[in-house]
């Protein structure tokens, strides 16, 4: 699925922003993910998923009220297009 408009643009990086991170050398194995956001700005990629990589580091989300902000409302965008989108997951 691709996010193109500005106001989903805009709440999302005001999340992303929001967000407190650290800085790791790796990350143990998980068992599964919600989705994996890619965000292109020119020749720059972030990508999100349980860790966000930035200019090839790897950075560990320590706030989850911000992470959870994130899931659910990307769950939310997702089930306007998707309804049957992870169905097992709550949103509020």
């Amino acid at each position: 699925m691709t996010i193109v408009e500005n106001e989903c643009l805009q709440k999302i990086t005001n999340v992303l922003k929001g967000m407190q991170v650290i800085h790791v050398e790796s990350m143990p194995d998980s068992v599964g993910q919600l989705y994996t956001l890619k965000i292109k700005d020119g020749s720059k990629i972030i990508e999100y998923s349980s860790s966000l990589f930035l200019n090839g580091k790897q950075y560990k989300v320590v706030n989850d009220v911000a992470k959870k902000e994130l899931d659910q409302y990307l769950i939310k965008i997702g089930r306007a297009v998707i309804p049957d989108l992870l169905p097992g997951i709550e949103i509020n």
